[in-house]
């Protein structure tokens, strides 16, 4: 084969072409500090890098959950320290009331400091942390206890959300939503004041409306006029009969509805106050891929437990009871059944705490798994996308070199031209 003086130039071309192509990657390598600028360098490397990306930023709200439910931790083991000290404080007391030696006036003086202690209680349930109440449950916008006063006694009860306070079981629904005959001899029952209150449906009744209508009459017409009212409400296509309790001294005390119904199109639910089923409701947050965990207290297991022995508890009911022996001058009960249960709420109050603590454990664990695993995971990253910089340096400068010989070669290797033999 004949090669000329155009196959060389044209190999020349080529060569520089390329010379220079490489040189132009080594320099955007350089210069970015990547190893790959576009998804064409190498689709491989940039599909693990995007997900190397994405895990490193879950990752990192991974960690701001971690840290975000230790804060709220560390506030609820404060707050429940502080009930702990109230609660030894408040059995101090009922100690020293049983001294012989008190009269009336010095137990007067001791009720109104356990009133004092029974509001710092609720201060200390309705702490706050980053605009939420910490024992309130999934309505963490509404503080979940107050302090209402009867005579001159300080009562612990729920709040609502309209921070009116909650009287028990103070809403059902009733679901009539295939309602499509007649109700003529069915019943509804409520409990008022510890006796049975029976509501007749008159007969005939062919919609929720009338059905709605009727109860309220009935109601209005009875002992529990002021006390009930009755709606009817439209939810998801369905039709509900809705009670609202609306006295203040939970006098009714509604725990469910009996509702006579051989068709079956009627039925009577458990009653719940919504209100209270949202305080008992547990926070739930992720702090890595599928872990999920409960991390808050609510004010429902501080105030209603059960003890070693299985007894049942209220401190609500217990606050008071104290106060009324205080008014009664039962020192008997004050250092008997009262210190009893005292020391129950202390130690629900304590075991709660532990809880608490080993959940804080748990999740400054989580926190150094978390921080470890993001360090690995930017190595992986690191590796997948990053250049060596010595190594790129080295092989930018032997690339410089190479252009050049290339250069300073193709200037000899090429044919002499007619202007050299005029020489």
């Amino acid at each position: 084969m004949r090669v000329t003086n155009k196959m060389l130039a044209n190999n020349f071309l080529v060569d520089m072409n390329r010379n220079l192509s490489h040189l132009q990657t080594l320099q955007s390598q350089l210069t970015s500090g990547k190893e790959i600028r576009r998804p064409s360098d190498d689709p491989f490397k940039v599909a693990r890098a995007m997900q190397m990306h994405t895990d490193i930023n879950t990752n990192k709200q991974y960690n701001e959950n971690i840290k975000d439910t230790i804060n709220w931790l560390d506030t609820t083991d404060t707050a429940l320290n502080q009930m702990g000290k109230q609660m030894k404080r408040v059995r101090e007391l009922l100690v020293t009331a049983g001294n012989p030696g008190y009269g009336a006036d010095e137990r007067k003086k001791l009720k109104d400091e356990i009133n004092e202690i029974v509001g710092q209680f609720s201060n200390s349930l309705n702490a706050n942390f980053d605009g939420k109440y910490i024992f309130g449950g999934t309505r963490a916008t509404s503080k979940p206890v107050d302090i209402e006063k009867v005579g001159e006694n300080s009562k612990l009860v729920f709040r609502g959300r309209d921070g009116e306070v909650l009287p028990e079981a103070s809403i059902v629904e009733v679901n009539v939503a295939n309602l499509d005959t007649n109700w003529g001899g069915k019943e509804i029952n409520f409990e008022y004041k510890g006796n049975s209150v029976q509501i007749d449906l008159t007969s005939p009744i062919n919609s929720v409306k009338e059905l709605g209508e009727d109860l309220q009459a009935k109601i209005d017409s009875g002992e529990l006029k002021g006390k009930l009212s009755v709606e009817v409400i439209e939810d998801g296509g369905k039709s509900y009969i809705k009670f609202t309790n609306q006295d203040k001294g939970n006098e009714i005390k509604i725990s469910a509805t009996t509702v006579v119904d051989d068709l079956n199109t009627l039925s009577g639910q458990k009653i719940s106050d919504n209100q209270l089923d949202l305080i008992s409701e547990k926070l739930v947050t992720e702090i890595s891929q599928g872990v999920r965990v409960e991390y808050n207290v609510t004010a429902t297991e501080v105030l209603e437990f059960k003890d070693n022995n299985g007894k049942e508890w209220d401190a609500r009911e217990v606050f008071e009871k104290i106060a009324t022996h205080l008014d009664n001058n039962d020192v008997g009960a004050l250092t008997g059944e009262d210190l009893e249960a005292i020391d129950a709420v202390l130690n629900n109050i304590l075991k709660i705490r532990s809880q608490v603590g080993a959940k804080q454990n748990s999740m400054e664990g989580a926190q150094d798994r978390n921080t470890e695993e993001n360090f690995n995971m930017t190595e992986i990253l690191s590796k997948t996308e990053d250049i060596n910089l010595t190594e790129k340096t080295m092989e930018y400068a032997v690339a410089q070199t190479v252009y050049i010989a290339a250069l300073q070669t193709s200037a000899r290797v090429l044919q002499p031209t007619l202007m050299d033999y005029i020489r």
